[in-house]
Order: C-alpha cells, then sequence, then structure tokens
C-alpha cells in the first residue's frame, strides 16, 4: 500500500478496484467543516478525490444534498488538503461537461453540461480552479468517459445488460444507436492511479479509449464474450438526446505512451441474483 496516495470513494464502481493501493480517507463528505486532514496526511501527499452522488437520477432525487457532497464538499476538501501541503488533488469529473458534438471531444471543446450530474460536476471544476488559482500545478482534473462492464449499478448500461440476462432476454435496452467511448472501472482505476502519480501531469485530462462503439455493438460484446447468444431485439435501435460521446485522449497517450485503453469486458456467470 502507498503511504502517500489517498483517496476518498473507495467502496464506489471506479474506488473499489484501486483500495489495496491507497490509504483511505475515511471521512463523511457532509461533515467535512469538522474534520481536519492537517493530522493524517503525509506531507506531499496525494489525493484522489472519487466519491460523490453519481448520475443524473440521483441528483433529480435530492438536488440539494447532491450539490452539497459533489460542490460544496468538494472545495472543503480541496481547501483542507491544499492547506495541509498536498502535493497533488486529482479530481475525477465527467465527459458529460462538454457540448453534444459528433466529432470526438478533446480537453478543449466547448463546455455546456448536458444533465444536472455534469452541471455539478462543471461547478465543482470551476471552485477548484479557484482555489488552486496559485497553485494551479497540483489541481489534476480527470474527466472520465463510459464506464462499462457487469459489475456495475441498476441504472447504468451494465446494471441494464446485468438484468436483461436475468430477465431471460425479455427485457430490451434503449439507446442501441447511441456511440460511447466506454473502458471498464479497473481500467480506469488502473489509470487514475497512474495519472495521480505521474510528477507534473496538472490540468484537464480525458480519460477515454479514443474509439466509439455504439450501445448494440457495446451490449453484443458483453453477452458474447461470456458465452449468451446475442439477438438484435434485446436491444432498441434508436438514439438518446446525446447520440454521440466520444473522446479523444491523445493528451492521456502523450503522458503514458503504453496505455492499453481499448475496453475489454470482464466475464460474467449467472448466480444467485443480487
Amino acid at each position: 500500500m502507498s503511504q502517500n496516495i489517498y483517496a476518498t470513494g473507495l467502496s464506489g464502481t471506479i474506488g473499489r478496484h484501486i483500495h489495496e493501493f491507497v490509504t483511505p480517507l475515511n471521512i463523511r463528505l457532509e461533515h467535512l467543516d469538522e474534520f481536519t486532514l492537517i493530522e493524517p496526511l503525509v506531507p506531499n501527499g496525494i489525493v484522489i478525490h472519487l466519491a460523490g452522488i453519481v448520475g443524473y437520477r440521483s441528483i433529480d432525487k435530492d438536488e440539494k444534498y447532491s450539490r452539497l457532497i459533489n460542490v460544496e464538499s468538494t472545495k472543503t476538501l480541496a481547501k483542507k488538503a491544499l492547506e495541509a501541503g498536498v502535493n497533488k488533488f486529482v479530481f475525477i469529473s465527467t465527459a458529460h461537461v462538454y457540448k453534444s458534438s459528433n466529432a470526438p471531444l478533446t480537453e478543449n471543446s466547448l463546455i455546456n453540461p448536458i444533465n444536472k450530474y455534469a452541471e455539478q460536476k462543471f461547478e465543482a471544476e470551476e471552485e477548484l480552479r479557484d482555489i488552486f488559482k496559485f497553485a494551479n500545478e497540483k489541481l489534476c482534473i480527470v474527466r472520465v468517459f463510459g464506464v462499462l462492464d457487469w459489475d456495475m449499478k441498476p441504472e447504468t448500461l451494465g446494471g441494464a445488460v446485468k438484468s436483461l440476462v436475468y430477465s431471460n432476454f425479455s427485457e430490451s435496452i434503449d439507446h442501441g444507436l447511441d456511440v460511447r467511448d466506454f473502458s471498464t472501472p479497473r481500467q480506469i482505476a488502473k489509470t487514475i492511479l497512474e495519472i495521480a502519480k505521474f510528477p507534473g501531469l496538472h490540468g484537464v485530462i480525458n480519460l477515454c479509449s479514443g474509439r466509439g462503439l455504439t450501445v448494440e455493438q457495446a451490449v453484443a460484446t458483453m453477452l458474447v464474450k461470456s458465452n449468451f447468444l446475442f439477438d438484435a431485439t434485446f436491444v432498441n435501435r434508436n438514439n438518446s438526446k446525446t447520440p454521440v460521446i466520444l473522446g479523444n485522449n491523445s493528451k492521456l497517450i502523450t503522458y503514458f505512451p503504453n496505455l492499453m485503453m481499448d475496453w475489454c469486458p470482464s466475464d460474467f456467470k449467472i448466480k444467485n441474483k443480487d
């Protein structure tokens, strides 16, 4: 275990893949004003901030509480980390902050958050830029694109594919023609660790494969790889309001030329339903 990399959100979809490599910051984000980071942080430590309320459906349930966690608590954590002498603060954001485009999105693409979740993430980004305005070399904002594998929450695409299997393929999945840029949670977690450890890497960076797949292609890949038959009726061939979210990862590859980000889902076997 690294003794100078600290992280929040280690029980989440991505965080659980790095828990053995970092020191957990076991804090309640809604009570950060009562918490001091000076004692637990080693001088020149690194903080990876993964924790938050994720997804627009979760935001819609309680927008006020979500903003407290995603924006206000992020600000408080960053200020305390900076006061404690943090060497780098890595904030995990989302590609949904970008304006919808059919072209691959770069770190300089136009911003126009597509939902409340993205709005809160971008607001947090802006607050962080202000906090680190005199130490911008200590701030790294990682915009994550599509996250997809079997072991994900029910409201995600991965959860929908799992539900499809457990329904004995009586359900169907929408937006099969949407193009997305997928990576697995494990790939994303590993890359976030590398970004955190890389000296001098700061600013905004896209975390993505740079390759587009339709939702239909991704569902078919997951099923066939795990020895299920795929039928075209499993996926509705329609589009959402954002038909393309595809990233340009050239900046990421500049730092990690040997990085393998091609999406490769894990194997899945039916067991007792969770």
